[in-house]
């Protein structure tokens, strides 16, 4: 905790978190209007949540909307969406009374949701104490998890009674959560947000940053998305592998990991085995000059900026995802899906399993039990453009036909505030 608060990164979400902030940190004009308080732990279940929270705002338009997170850069994305969607935007408190008791006294909040995970009992029990109508959204539960809370039930429902409904991803979650000692009447499988991700328009914003990066019209561009230390070093002979194919076309190797502060050491690391790479931010303050030169064959981008997945999404061909190839569990694979993109992972999909199920019945995704399978189908999507195509098809099939899981959770919302479920 004291490294926390010594950290310029963390001093001020720190301080705030362990309850000391003012009163006017805190003002909301209720005047008997709806309070909903809306909690993502980080920059990925923020994003997740962004659909759902512009619903709350468009479904009960004189609401006050609350956003809370516990991280830095789920707060900046927070911040993001603005006075038109969010009300009041606050570091989510430490689960120690003292740190949030003036918290729940002064928002007083009619309907809490927790988005998929960060649960903190003792301010849970607080809330419900209070009258708060406490929701789960976008939960999931592994089979780890499960089996061993189902030997300690009492656990479990300290952990998940104070909720009036919990809203799982799957049946899978949902049997497995009951089998932990929850009531299956609290539990139901509603599926996954991430189906109903907001993709924006990015027409313009491709052909800004093709423009920026002195990327060819003619090039091909494969993207490693949210990776984690040790991953870069497992896919680098198969990204090296794909230097035999730009005498043909020009390849483009974007790799974004999940913390931008690693990109210098990554840099390191493929130039060693020489490949040659420029840092984004390196590449934006050049204004295209010799880094960005339109006669490259062969480049690979390391991404130290946050916030740019998405776009490189959408001028990209193919998606390897981070989180697969150690064990992390994997990240939102309906992102690169959503941009009809064919989708590699590792063996790590724990968190993603069902998704990944579904995605590769539908011929939209690649599982791939080791490092040394992925060059063989990377070769096989950037050679073969009708393959490629159509797995990029499916996968955006798939997206679209599992959506509408945002309209079951407003649903499911409306029932517990009309009817007032405890």
């Amino acid at each position: 905790m004291a490294l926390r608060i010594s950290s310029n990164k963390y001093r001020d979400i720190t301080l705030k978190r362990l309850g000391i902030l003012k009163k006017d940190e805190l003002k909301i004009k209720k005047k008997g209007r709806p309070i909903f308080w809306v909690h993502a732990l980080s920059y990925g279940e923020v994003k997740a949540a962004f659909p759902l929270l512009k619903r709350i705002k468009e479904q009960w338009k004189e609401s006050v909307l609350i956003g809370s997170s516990s991280t830095p850069t789920g707060m900046l994305e927070l911040c993001k969406m603005g006075d038109s969607i969010l009300d009041l935007t606050i570091p989510m408190p430490f689960d120690f009374t003292p740190c949030f008791l003036r918290h729940i006294s002064w928002l007083k909040p009619d309907c809490f949701l927790l988005v998929e995970t960060d649960v903190w009992p003792n301010f849970l029990w607080q809330l419900k104490r209070r009258g708060t109508q406490l929701v789960l959204v976008n939960g999931s539960i592994s089979e780890r998890a499960s089996s061993r809370l189902s030997m300690m039930p009492w656990v479990s429902r300290f952990i998940y009674g104070p909720f009036a409904k919990i809203g799982m991803q799957s049946e899978k979650d949902r049997d497995r959560l009951i089998s932990t000692g929850i009531d299956a009447s609290d539990v139901v499988a509603v599926g996954n947000m991430k189906f109903d991700i907001d993709i924006p328009d990015m027409d313009n914003v491709s052909k800004s940053m093709v423009k920026e990066l002195g990327l060819r019209d003619d090039g091909l561009v494969v993207v490693l998305g949210s990776s984690h230390p040790g991953e870069e070093e497992a896919v680098l002979p198969s990204i090296m592998a794909l230097r035999q194919l730009s005498d043909q076309r020009p390849i483009e190797v974007f790799v974004v990991p999940r913390d931008p502060g690693r990109a210098a050491e990554i840099k390191a690391l493929f130039e060693s085995q020489g490949v040659r790479c420029s840092l984004r931010t390196q590449l934006a303050a050049s204004n295209q000059a010799s880094v960005a030169s339109p006669n490259h064959s062969f480049r690979c981008i390391i991404v130290d900026t946050l916030g740019e997945l998405l776009k490189i999404y959408s001028i990209s061909h193919v998606a390897i995802m981070g989180g697969t190839f150690v064990p992390v569990g994997g990240h939102n694979i309906l992102e690169p899906a959503s941009f009809g993109l064919p989708v590699i992972v590792g063996p790590y999909v724990e968190s993603i399993e069902e998704i990944c199920e579904g995605l590769e019945r539908a011929g939209g995704l690649f599982r791939i039990s080791g490092k040394e399978g992925l060059k063989p189908i990377l070769l096989s999507l950037l050679q073969d453009p009708s393959k490629r195509n159509s797995v990029g098809k499916a996968a955006k099939r798939f997206v679209e036909r599992n959506k509408g899981v945002i309209d079951r959770y407003i649903y499911m919302i409306e029932e517990i505030l009309r009817n007032g479920v405890q």
